[in-house]
């Protein structure tokens, strides 16, 4: 069984998030990899695989809290690199989508939370996914 853990980083000069849950896909079997499968993880947690991803313990999104940010003023979230892995032994998977929403409010305190799914997916080149852990980062950034 494969377990996937992708930790996010945060690309901005001033401001830092405190990380409530990691984004986890949870623990998946790669039945074959003859054709590229796909696994969804919406920010609603309402998990789907295609092809031959099997779900055995559902994920989670990742919860972060920005602090320090200007109140009630809109702050845009973007990421620009879609070339992410999560890297195992011998195989890897790819991120071919972050999931989150692209503006959010902060409230009267300068406090926001932002919910980050993802798409993962198989390789489809016949590479065998091993038993582990697959983990890797993405970048996210902040404007406002």
């Amino acid at each position: 069984m494969i377990r996937s853990i992708l930790v996010l980083f945060l690309v901005s000069t001033s401001v830092f998030a405190d990380v409530l849950e990691p984004l986890d896909f949870g623990t998946v079997v790669v039945a074959s990899n003859d054709r590229v499968s796909t696994l969804k993880l919406p920010t609603n947690s309402a998990m789907s695989s295609t092809n031959d991803i099997h779900i055995m313990e559902r994920g989670h999104p990742a919860r972060l809290v920005f602090e320090a940010l200007p109140a009630n003023t809109l702050i845009s979230f973007s990421s620009s690199n879609m070339n992410y892995e999560l890297k195992g032994s011998v195989a890897s998977f790819s991120i071919n989508q972050l999931l989150f929403k692209p503006t959010v409010q902060t409230n009267a305190y300068g406090e926001i939370e932002l919910v980050i799914g993802a798409i993962l997916q198989t390789s489809g080149d016949g590479a065998v996914y091993n038993d582990g852990e697959y983990q890797g980062s993405v970048s996210i950034e902040l404007s406002y």
